[in-house]
């Protein structure tokens, strides 16, 4: 929720930041469905700076998000 995403910024326990951390990996991953590369790019470049671990971007990312749209693709969405 939004009020979520306020208490990450302005608070700074670990849960948030993990939080934070999973809402952008989130992002990604959506808007790969989506199909919008310009944002999933400055996402990623996002995630990197914040510290997020690269394999943690692949897997719970794009790697997932590539993995829903071929699902979607084989059943002829």
């Amino acid at each position: 929720s939004i009020s979520h995403h306020r208490i990450g910024w302005t608070g700074a326990s670990c849960q948030d930041e993990g939080d934070d951390q999973m809402d952008v990996v989130t992002q990604i991953r959506t808007n790969v469905i989506e199909g919008n590369a310009p944002e999933t790019l400055e996402l990623v470049k996002q995630a990197l700076t914040n510290g997020i671990p690269a394999e943690q971007i692949l897997n719970e990312g794009l790697i997932a998000a590539m993995a829903h749209v071929g699902k979607l693709f084989e059943e002829g969405e």
